[in-house]
């Protein structure tokens, strides 16, 4: 029996990888005018090494200036975020999370280049994210997704 679990976190929306890189170089770029300091809470090493490629090609391209402070908090990041000054501007950027979105799920699924798993589970999501990504691999990959309820329990032999 071939069991694989998925995560659903962004099982109904895709990531904006434009929008994303336009809002956090704006808010990088207004923070020297208001005398601030760029602090980035980081969870995950692949996603700070994506934040530090963006914040360099910023720089490289003119859209923060060189002497921009600029600080990464991994893997302290809730503490980083108690700590903030009150007049602090957060800003979240969807589009840099280390989930899969949608269609880089399926497409992960179908390039796989494995058969269908004979139980595949959805977790880790909202219910409504799991169930859009539960249809959506039924409508593209003909695989029946199970989306458990909370605290179920599933026995794997």
């Amino acid at each position: 029996m071939l069991v694989l679990l998925i995560e659903s976190t962004y099982g109904n929306r895709r990531h904006d990888r434009t929008a994303s890189r336009e809002r956090f170089a704006r808010a990088v770029a207004r923070t020297p005018s208001r005398g601030g300091t760029v602090v980035i809470p980081s969870f995950a090493v692949d996603r700070t090494e994506v934040v530090l490629h963006e914040l360099a090609e910023l720089r490289r391209s003119g859209h923060v200036p060189a002497g921009t402070r600029i600080w990464v908090d991994s893997p302290m990041a809730l503490a980083a975020l108690r700590v903030v000054p009150v007049r602090a501007e957060l800003v979240n950027i969807p589009g840099f999370s280390a989930h899969a979105d949608v269609a880089e799920i399926v497409d992960w699924l179908r390039d796989g280049g494995a058969s269908a798993p004979s139980a595949p589970y959805l977790a880790h999501g909202e219910p409504d994210a799991a169930e859009a990504l539960r249809d959506r691999i039924d409508d593209q990959l003909g695989w029946d997704a199970v989306v458990p309820c909370s605290g179920e329990r599933v026995l794997v032999r």
